[in-house]
């Protein structure tokens, strides 16, 4: 590490799997300065991308199965139920680094100290996640349910 250092990106091998170290500092760089995007949500940006390039691989692997946007790979079910078997497990922690010129004037700010969120924010959070995921699953049975019904109509033809 050196003083130029903004950022220590901690993975597990499945984000590995998708992109190098350059592609992961660099996108995390572009999140945080040209998009402007949440401190707080960069990790899951970084999982979000991660996911994209999944998609893109599988797509250029195997058109066959029809994972053509990352839309279309979050719409199958994760777990062993889809997505097990085409990407592995992505988790991502991105710690941010006090800059140099603050750490040496004794200014940086100790994580402790950082703004935590509210017991009520994180109740909030987790019930629309929890909103997030019972819309996902109500598109995926639809999304089934017309599968299945195509396959009906083939097999009375």
């Amino acid at each position: 590490m050196n003083e130029h250092d903004h950022y220590i990106i901690v993975a597990c091998d499945g984000l590995w799997d998708e992109m190098t170290n350059d592609e992961a500092v660099t996108r995390v760089h572009r999140y945080t300065t040209q998009l402007k995007g949440p401190k707080e949500k960069t990790s899951e940006h970084l999982v979000m991308f991660a996911l994209e390039k999944a998609a893109q691989r599988l797509n250029r692997k195997d058109p066959s199965l029809q994972v053509e946007t990352l839309q279309d790979l979050l719409a199958i079910p994760p777990g062993r139920e889809g997505r097990k078997y085409l990407h592995d497990d992505i988790s991502v922690v991105v710690i941010r680094l006090p800059p140099a010129e603050a750490v040496a004037a004794g200014q940086a700010i100790p994580m402790s100290a950082e703004k935590r969120p509210s017991k009520w924010d994180v109740v909030r959070k987790a019930i629309g996640e929890y909103q997030k995921i019972n819309d996902s699953k109500r598109y995926i049975m639809k999304k089934w349910g017309n599968v299945l019904d195509e396959v009906l109509r083939d097999m009375k033809n």
